[in-house]
């Protein structure tokens, strides 16, 4: 058995993507959904997604998980160096909630107070004060990305810098 550096640093690979790979898949899968109902453009970027995305949901992935590997470190590095950092968990928690996208992209805050004062109405406290703040939050950071949607990978740059500056709207979408 050969035990050389190249050789654990292969293994080491392969148990990372294994681990990781369901993660991995919500984050490939949500960055393509984004760019799908923000309507970017369909670059390269965008096809070299669909093809990881596919490549790891092959039965047979174990057969190109170097390949895989390289692909995963040229497309984010931060995916194969932190799984856990703040645009993975929040591009996975938009994955997870296929329709959290389809609803949130066309509202506006004027549509939201709409809703506030449909609730206020009802006085059935099926949506609260604080949903209310927590969907105009959300609706805002969606207004401040909507300023960024000439190229896929300067969107993903801009939606980095904006959930650093927003510590509290990953709680906003973990509750709505």
């Amino acid at each position: 058995m050969d035990f050389s550096g190249n050789e654990i640093e292969k293994q080491g690979n392969k148990l990372f993507i294994i681990q990781n790979k369901e993660k991995i898949l919500l984050y490939l899968k949500g960055i393509i959904s984004i760019i799908e109902h923000f309507t970017l453009e369909k670059t390269g970027f965008y096809n070299n997604l669909i093809d990881l995305r596919d490549e790891l949901e092959e039965d047979t992935f174990l057969k190109n998980i170097n390949d895989i590997k390289n692909n995963i470190a040229k497309f984010d590095i931060k995916l194969i160096n932190d799984i856990n950092n703040q645009i993975i968990n929040f591009i996975t928690l938009i994955s997870e909630n296929e329709n959290f996208l389809p609803f949130i992209i066309p509202k506006t805050e004027e549509d939201i107070k709409k809703i506030e004062e449909l609730a206020c109405e009802i006085d059935n406290q099926i949506v609260t004060n604080s949903d209310i703040k927590k969907l105009i939050e959300i609706i805002s950071f969606k207004e401040n990305l909507k300023k960024f949607i000439n190229k896929n990978e300067d969107f993903l740059k801009q939606l980095d810098d904006e959930l650093k500056n927003s510590k509290t709207l990953t709680l906003a979408l973990n509750d709505v």
